[in-house]
């Protein structure tokens, strides 16, 4: 092999077995978890609003999280995200 990568097939360009792909993924905030004493929030929970687990409950970590182009895995929740918001 020379180093070459071949084309994606269909069902790999799809997602994942569920057929989600993260950018299609979507849910509203229900609570954000208490950070240790002098830590920043870096995760929260979400009700997923679509997909094949659509109604239930998941975490997001702030690593998973992008807002308008930027990488959330700095950010303190705390400040990003409010209950009325569409992750």
């Amino acid at each position: 092999m020379r180093g070459e990568v071949r084309p994606k097939s269909d069902s790999e360009k799809d997602g994942d077995i569920y057929g989600v792909t993260p950018t299609l993924t979507y849910g509203r905030p229900v609570e954000l978890c208490k950070p240790d004493p002098g830590c920043i929030t870096d995760h929260c929970i979400i009700v997923l609003e679509n997909g094949p687990f659509q109604g239930q409950k998941a975490f997001l970590n702030r690593t998973a999280l992008w807002c308008f182009g930027q990488h959330m895995a700095k950010a303190d929740l705390m400040y990003i995200v409010s209950q009325e918001d569409r992750c």
